[in-house]
């Protein structure tokens, strides 16, 4: 199955999006994610940035467990944490957090995690982004020949094919031309066959 990374992107920040268009509320990136399903981060560890991801209440409870806090999930305290309304308490789980990953490297929390089945996802800066072993080997970045900026590292779209090169704001190429002629020949022949069933049914 082939996704672009736009596809992707637009899908996972559709709620945030919606909560802004309709609530007028801007979620950061670290807050909670709904109403007493718990907190979710991204937290610093001794090599890297570590995401802690839960939607469910059963999710919270695990993740709790996994870091040895599983008093916070039973602390009444914390029952209603909302995104919605953030407050003091999801600092006060963040900081819990923060120190329960001191000394542990992003890697092992990874594999660790997702054995323990709670949702940790990795946090790769720019450079790390490029040597991903799935990006390399479903060829995500393609070397694209800028009329500008010259060659450029870009990701592919879709993920199995080279970009397509955009042509900058007032040049046209004769490729695009011919794909709009294309169209229009063909909605004209469409039109005139829809002229002449509509003619020789009356």
């Amino acid at each position: 199955m082939d996704v672009s990374a736009r596809e992707a992107v637009l899908t996972g920040a559709s709620i945030p999006t919606l909560m802004y268009e309709y609530r007028g509320v801007l979620p950061t990136r670290d807050s909670s994610v709904g109403s007493g399903a718990g907190a979710s981060y991204m937290l610093e560890t001794s090599t890297g940035t570590i995401g802690l991801n839960v939607l469910t209440r059963a999710q919270w409870r695990m993740l709790c467990s996994f870091l040895d806090r599983a008093d916070i999930a039973d602390d009444p305290c914390y029952a209603t944490i909302n995104w919605s309304t953030p407050d003091e308490r999801l600092e006060e789980i963040r900081s819990a957090f923060q120190e329960a990953l001191a000394g542990r490297a992003v890697e092992e929390l990874f594999h660790a995690a997702a054995k323990a089945r709670v949702s940790f996802g990795l946090v790769p800066d720019l450079k790390a982004i490029t040597e991903l072993l799935p990006h390399e080997e479903r060829g995500f970045f393609t070397q694209l020949d800028h009329p500008v900026a010259g060659e450029v590292s870009v990701p592919g779209f879709p993920l199995c094919r080279p970009p397509w090169t955009r042509n900058l704001i007032g040049r046209r190429s004769s490729v695009n031309t011919r794909r709009r002629c294309a169209v229009h020949s063909t909605l004209n022949q469409g039109s005139r066959i829809w002229t002449n069933l509509i003619q020789n049914s009356d």
